[in-house]
């Protein structure tokens, strides 16, 4: 908004500009909001490829982190030396638990959470041939 200081009474008075015509067309309901975002900012149908972009790198992160949590849990089973190893153990299988609960929400499998025990680990197997059969590898 533009404030003009000098009018003809000599009080400070409020112009409005005026609205683009796609915006009064929206208004209207003549036109859709995707359609009026396009025009005015050509930039919206990039930031959608982008994202598409986002979501392949997205995958290979979560399957680097997945790998790194196989690495640590090798890591602690072959060193039978290691300080409160099954401290160790269990918090990084909690880790990998929870790295494929949202390996699986990302690649859009359900869900279930189980308790500890062997349920879990039968959840967990489920869940690692779920994703290696779509293509996942870690």
């Amino acid at each position: 908004m533009k404030w003009l200081l000098d009018s003809l009474s000599g009080a400070p008075m409020m112009i409005r500009p005026r609205r683009p015509r796609a915006a009064v067309e929206y208004a209207s309901g003549r036109r859709d909001l995707r359609e009026w975002i396009e025009t005015w900012w050509p930039w919206a149908r990039r930031r959608a490829e982008e994202a598409e972009a986002r979501e392949v790198f997205r995958v290979l992160e979560m399957q680097m982190r997945l790998t790194t949590l196989t690495a640590i849990l090798r890591r602690i089973d072959s060193d039978p030396d290691m300080f409160a190893r099954q401290h160790h153990w269990r918090t990084t299988l909690w880790a990998y638990d929870s790295m494929l609960a949202d390996a699986c929400a990302l690649a859009g499998l359900s869900v279930r959470s189980v308790p500890a025990g062997p349920k879990a680990d039968a959840e967990r197997a489920r869940r690692e041939l779920e994703l290696c059969g779509r293509g996942w590898t870690w």
